[in-house]
């Protein structure tokens, strides 16, 4: 993730460069990181100016998730995703998953 960050050459393979694997996408014509446990295809929805930056959304038209990660029930196995986030230019892991209690958020 942090190799990926970096201000690259246009030219520049960012696959060969962090070590990974370039995989074949269903939807957009480039490829995705092949050891991401999740990993999701993205189309440019608009980008609207924010400050002096920019705000860039996409829409998302396909997810992949390895198969080891499914649990019984459907959902994905977060623990063994083992997810990093970035936040601010640090880094993060996600380390305490909890579930808040459902019944709270019945309507009556």
């Amino acid at each position: 993730m942090h190799e990926s960050s970096k201000n690259h050459p246009p030219e520049a393979d960012e696959f060969e460069k962090a070590g990974l694997t370039p995989a074949p996408c269903e939807v957009v014509q480039v490829p995705r990181v092949g050891e991401a446990g999740v990993s999701m295809e993205c189309v440019l929805d608009r980008v609207l100016p924010f400050g002096t930056d920019h705000l860039v959304i996409g829409r998302m038209v396909r997810f992949h998730v390895q198969d080891e990660l499914y649990q019984k029930n459907g959902r994905i196995d977060v623990a063994g995703l083992d997810p990093l986030g970035r936040l601010a230019g640090n880094y993060t892991r996600i380390e305490t998953i909890f579930e808040l209690p459902m019944d709270d958020l019945r309507s009556e």
